[in-house]
């Protein structure tokens, strides 16, 4: 029939053969391992993100081209960025005076001169016209590439600079790669990876999932 329901349901089957065929030339690595940024061209929206999460088997990937409608960069350090240990990278807390608790680190990671080491944790959400995905996290080396800077020398910066850049990206059409593992993936938890992060040029606007 020809429904909104009809053509949602056309739209995912499609995405579904890409997800197969993918898997069957060999672009998906079964040993855990992600594949090349540069063969992952399944084109999704917020609405096949959604509904890949709500699936059983393993991860799936894709592209998307949504707004990025959460990017609080301007606002407090502390929601954006955290202090981690120098081995294991696992994040480290003032509360406990800055020691890795980490068991299987075995290393304090206690610093004399009081300065930790400090990288970005930072949430966005992402929207198209079909939904938002909340509290998607961008990985700390992607949001160096996009910040232009460490997350020690973000703190740095302007209020008016940490503005500018804010709206440099918050709600424009941007280009994610995406891994996406549903709710049966041994912890029960879904899950949405940001792999990469930029803005589109003109051709793969044309992308865009109408």
């Amino acid at each position: 029939p020809d429904t909104p329901e009809a053509a949602c349901i056309r739209e995912y089957s499609k995405t579904q053969v890409s997800f197969l065929s993918n898997e069957s030339n060999g672009n998906f690595s079964l040993d855990g391992k992600d594949p090349p940024l540069d063969t992952i061209t399944n084109n999704l929206s917020v609405r096949d993100v959604k509904m890949l999460l709500e699936q059983e088997g393993e991860a799936s990937y894709g592209l998307i081209f949504p707004f990025l409608s959460q990017f609080d960069i301007d606002s407090d350090e502390k929601m954006f960025c955290r202090e981690i240990c120098s081995k294991c990278r696992k994040t480290v807390l003032e509360s406990n005076g800055f020691v890795c608790v980490n068991s299987s680190c075995g290393g304090e990671d206690l610093r004399l001169d009081g300065v930790q080491e400090v990288e970005y944790s930072l949430p966005v959400s992402l929207s198209d016209h079909t939904g938002t995905l909340e509290h998607c996290y961008i990985p700390a080396n992607i949001a160096e590439e996009i910040l232009g800077a460490k997350a020690n020398e973000f703190k740095d910066l302007s209020g008016q600079r940490k503005t500018d850049i804010k709206w440099s990206f918050l709600m424009e059409r941007v280009k994610a790669v995406v891994k996406i593992r549903g709710q049966s993936n041994g912890n029960g938890r879904s899950m949405v990876k940001i792999l990469s992060l930029e803005k589109p040029n003109i051709e793969e606007l044309a992308l865009c999932v109408a």
